[in-house]
């Protein structure tokens, strides 16, 4: 804060005593005008910023639109980021210097340090393989254990408790064991994440350790549990494979009528009652990095409840929501941008409303298109 001079209403301070200058002897209570923007002061971050940004933009760092206090330089492809004392640049590795040069130039800073601790977490860089490309890409982790542990040493200085239950990882299930439980369905038996073991998700078990019609199985550890299934119906739940405690019972629509246990039916699979109104998707395959005219050609007979006419208040190709849509007779044309990253292969839904989110008219169609790359 202090490389920048203190603006607006004129602050006068007091100095602790063994601060003073030998002229102040025998004065009561003295005090001097703050010149530069002293740490404390609640205007100095204003003026620490201001500092900042108008050198950066007098080194062609530009801001970056609603990301305060991060900034991106063109020429050299540098995304530059400031929170008070804290920089952090990142770029090809052949332009860092130089634009920690253009950055230096003008605010004092130490010598620039390996990627570590920021803003109290540490980003560690480790190699992946992209699940978009199949290629080793570098990654940055977010490792904040030490800041947890402070946190619950912390909380046990406090409360004075110190036996303290197991609880789950907050982190995400990387597939490198059996998934955490995530809740325990209705009829007491509890669900799991999508793997069953080191890179091997329970979908793809085959024989007697197969998922069930209800996306169950046993082991001898766990007994009878559920897994979700990515991509793959039913997603969640296919049933309950145990007896519903009847207050949690929704009566899900099942085959052979309403019970309490049994499969619920795959309302969206080909040829089911939805997927009849949608009679053709063109084209079937799409380029990532460009936007595409879709033509979806549908039935308004086939449907259970009317289609009004006009235009559908939403069209969605599996996670990519139409940028415009239109209608011709039967036919809606909806432009869809697939974003350089999209996964490969992998097929997606259909999904279009008509009419208000209270009560709308919803007709989908699973595996209708896919993502290529030319």
């Amino acid at each position: 804060y202090t490389q920048s001079r203190l603006g607006g209403t004129p602050t006068r301070v007091r100095l602790p005593k063994e601060r003073w200058p030998e002229h102040w002897s025998g004065c009561t209570d003295p005090v001097c005008p703050l010149i530069l923007a002293l740490y404390g002061h609640p205007d100095s971050g204003g003026f620490w910023e201001r500092r900042c940004e108008s050198h950066l933009i007098s080194q062609g760092y530009t801001r970056i639109p609603d990301w305060i206090s991060c900034f991106w330089h063109k020429d050299l492809k540098l995304l530059f980021i400031i929170y008070v004392d804290d920089f952090k640049l990142s770029g090809p590795s052949a332009n860092l210097k130089k634009g920690w040069a253009l950055i230096r130039s003008g605010i004092r800073v130490g010598d620039p340090e390996p990627t570590g601790l920021y803003l109290g977490c540490k980003h560690v860089a480790c190699p992946r393989i992209s699940p978009f490309t199949g290629r080793e890409v570098c990654s940055i982790e977010c490792d904040m254990p030490d800041f947890l542990a402070a946190c619950v040493a912390r909380y046990q200085e406090l409360t004075g408790r110190h036996a303290l239950r197991a609880v789950l990882t907050p982190f995400i299930d990387e597939g490198k064991s059996h998934s955490p439980i995530l809740g325990i369905a209705f009829d007491g038996f509890p669900l799991y994440g999508p793997y069953e073991s080191d890179g091997t998700m329970a979908m793809e078990l085959k024989g007697p350790e197969a998922l069930d019609a209800c996306n169950g199985h046993s082991d001898p550890e766990r007994g009878y549990h559920y897994h979700v299934t990515p991509n793959r119906f039913p997603y969640i739940l296919g049933g309950y494979a145990g007896v519903v405690e009847p207050s949690n019972n929704r009566e899900f629509r099942r085959p052979a009528g309403r019970t309490a246990t049994g499969t619920i039916e795959d309302n969206t699979k080909p040829g089911d009652k939805y997927a009849k109104i949608i009679t053709a998707v063109r084209p079937g395959n799409l380029v990532r990095g460009q936007t595409h005219e879709i033509q979806i050609d549908f039935d308004p007979s086939a449907a259970r409840r009317p289609i009004r006419e006009g235009v559908p208040s939403w069209v969605q190709i599996g996670p990519y929501e139409a940028q415009s849509i239109e209608r011709r007779g039967d036919t809606i044309v909806a432009k869809v941008a697939i974003p350089k990253d999209a996964a490969i292969g992998v097929w997606l839904d259909c999904h279009i409303e008509f009419g208000t989110q209270l009560r709308p008219v919803v007709i989908k169609k699973n595996d209708v298109l896919r993502v290529t790359v030319d």
